[in-house]
């Protein structure tokens, strides 16, 4: 036996929900858009060349150039080690600081590695 519906049943359920503009959208799983990646990647340059050019700094990076674009605009955070490694690859255009902004950078930064062949601290102060 068919299903028999009538006409304002069958449109209430094609109708299609009201689009809300892209600008306006909000997600909660976005992070900031780090625009000197995005710079950085562009300026990369267009083509075949731009590509090899992108997948050499991804490989410097120790990344994919997919990730290296999910991180440009938002899609994912990277996390310390390789905002470290980027801004490295990158020379410094981008900066680990805008990668990953919930790193404690102040706290990096005040520490300073021990001058080498220095002992870190004093293990044994009576033979000293």
């Amino acid at each position: 036996m068919a299903r028999t519906t009538n006409h304002s049943q069958r449109s209430a359920s094609r109708r299609k929900r009201k689009r809300i503009p892209r600008a306006s959208r909000k997600s909660s799983n976005h992070y900031p858009i780090v625009r000197s990646l995005q710079a950085y990647l562009t300026a990369q340059g267009r083509g075949p060349s731009g590509m090899k050019n992108r997948e050499a700094f991804a490989k410097r990076a120790g990344t994919s150039v997919a990730y290296l674009y999910q991180l440009a605009v938002g899609f994912r955070q990277a996390s310390p080690a390789v905002a470290i490694e980027i801004e490295k690859a990158s020379l410094g255009q981008v900066r680990c600081e805008d990668l990953a902004p919930d790193a404690d950078w102040g706290y990096l930064e005040a520490r300073k590695p021990a001058p080498t062949g220095a002992p870190t601290h004093n293990a044994a102060p009576w033979l000293g």
